[in-house]
C-alpha cells in the first residue's frame, strides 16, 4: 500500500477511508454467512428501504439486470432473499429479505454505523457532518460537470 500523507490527493484518501467502512461492513456479513462477499453486500444494502425489483437494485448500484442477477440468484439459493410477485404488477418479482437476510442486513448497517461512531468520537460530530457535506458538494458538482460534458 503507497503511504499517505497530509497532501496526498483527495481521491487517495477518499479511497482509503471507503476501504476501512467496507473492510469493516463486509466483516460483519461475513460473519453471518462466508460465501458473502462485497457485491452481495451491496444488493442487500440497495433494499435497505423495503422490497425492490431487481432493475431497482441495479439502477441503485449502477449496473445491468445481467450482472445483478447471479448475484441476487445465490442469495436466493442460500436463503437470504425471496422473489415474490409484485402487488403493481403481477409479472414482475420484488426482492425480500428472509429472516436470515434481514439479521445480514442488520449487522452490516450496525458495523456501518459503528465504524461512523468511531469516527465522530475521533473527529467531533460537527467535522463529521462538514466531512459528509463537502463530499456532497463535491458529488454534486461532479454531477453538474459531467452533464455539461
Amino acid at each position: 500500500m503507497i503511504a499517505l500523507t497530509t497532501e496526498s490527493r483527495i481521491g487517495a484518501l477518499a479511497r482509503r477511508v471507503a476501504a476501512i467502512a467496507t473492510d469493516e461492513v463486509l466483516a460483519a456479513a461475513v460473519e453471518c454467512d462466508p460465501r458473502l462477499r462485497l457485491a452481495h453486500v451491496r444488493v442487500l444494502a440497495a433494499l435497505e428501504h423495503g422490497p425492490v425489483r431487481a432493475s431497482a437494485v441495479a439502477a441503485r448500484l449502477g449496473a445491468t439486470k445481467q450482472t445483478i442477477g447471479p448475484l441476487v440468484d445465490e442469495l436466493v439459493v442460500w436463503g437470504i432473499l425471496t422473489r415474490e410477485p409484485d402487488p403493481a404488477d403481477r409479472r414482475a418479482k420484488l426482492l425480500h429479505p428472509t429472516a436470515s437476510g434481514s439479521i445480514v442486513g442488520q449487522r452490516v448497517l450496525a458495523a456501518a454505523e459503528a465504524v461512523e461512531q468511531r469516527w465522530r468520537v475521533l473527529v467531533g460530530p460537527d467535522e463529521l457532518d462538514h466531512c459528509r457535506r463537502t463530499l456532497w458538494r463535491l458529488l454534486d458538482g461532479q454531477d453538474r460537470d459531467e452533464q455539461n460534458w
